[in-house]
């Protein structure tokens, strides 16, 4: 049997969820996609200059996670966050870490993978949106 959130739980176990203090939002560059059985060590994290992984605060508030519902869905997202990569590197999507890094929580890879940064540089821009249904 698979676990079952109803729809009025969904507020309350992605809030709990989310708000997991010191998450990391990182991108990755080898050309792998996520499955269920997917660890940290499938993952090759960016390491060129100008790159940053992203630190995620955990309250649910403006300017960090919000959780809303419409017609029945729930929403949890978190604002934009952008990486300054100064030189050349292809990513291919993003994970998201405990805060020690060893621990992979979800990944995504990007649609039309990879994103290509030129010698000169760029910018990667993402928004965390998990909805529920």
């Amino acid at each position: 049997m698979a676990l079952m959130v109803p729809n009025v739980g969904e507020v309350e176990f992605l809030t709990r969820t989310f708000t997991y203090e010191g998450s990391k939002l990182k991108l990755y560059t080898n050309d792998y996609t996520c499955t269920e059985t997917s660890v940290i060590g499938n993952f090759t994290e960016c390491a060129v200059a100008g790159y940053t992984h992203k630190t995620l605060t955990g309250t649910i508030s403006a300017g960090t996670w919000t959780i809303s519902t419409a017609t029945l869905i729930t929403t949890a997202s978190y604002p934009e966050q952008e990486f300054l990569p100064t030189t050349a590197v292809s990513c291919y999507g993003y994970m998201v870490t405990n805060s020690a890094g060893s621990t992979l929580l979800f990944a995504e890879r990007f649609t039309g993978a990879p994103y290509v940064i030129p010698a000169g540089g760029g910018s990667i821009k993402i928004t965390l949106n998990i909805v529920g249904d």
